[in-house]
């Protein structure tokens, strides 16, 4: 009887070895589902952080392009005021240079007649002195014909 109970003890581990067996089998199936289902649900994840990163880097892109134009919209402005300083300094100065050029040609202007005006005064005072002199000769010879005359009598 030992190897007829050794016979059904050996059936009893088969039995529980083919269970043992079909159970890791099934174990088996279901570690590979599980593997399916985490990579289809990792690849569903990686697709979603690609989308979420894609939709912040044109977010991110936009809000760039966004600042790029508002600031070269503020840099134009600056440039543009910069611009019309510069056109009124310009103005300005042409304004002055026009009006000091005037006023050097009416000074080179009366400069000219205050020239021409010294030579008529000079040539004047040249005329009387001689028509002085010319007078205090006369005087002079009257003064020495009064004394003759003076003595005569």
């Amino acid at each position: 009887m030992a190897s007829k109970e050794i016979f059904q003890e050996m059936s009893i581990y088969e039995i529980q070895v083919f269970e043992w067996g079909a159970q890791c089998a099934d174990l088996q199936q279901k570690i590979t589902k599980v593997k399916y289902d985490n990579q289809i649900e990792m690849a569903k994840m990686k697709q979603q952080i690609e989308a979420q990163y894609n939709e912040s880097l044109d977010t991110f892109k936009q809000q760039a392009n966004s600042d790029a134009q508002r600031n070269i919209a503020e840099i134009e402005k600056n440039i543009h005021l910069e611009n019309e300083k510069l056109n009124q300094k310009t103005v300005a100065q042409r304004a002055s240079i026009d009006y000091y050029k005037k006023e050097i040609s009416t000074l080179k202007e009366m400069n000219k007649n205050l020239k021409r005006d010294i030579n008529i005064n000079q040539g004047t005072e040249q005329e009387y002195v001689r028509r002085q002199e010319a007078q205090y000769k006369k005087i002079q010879s009257y003064k020495q014909k009064i004394a003759i005359l003076e003595k005569s009598l």
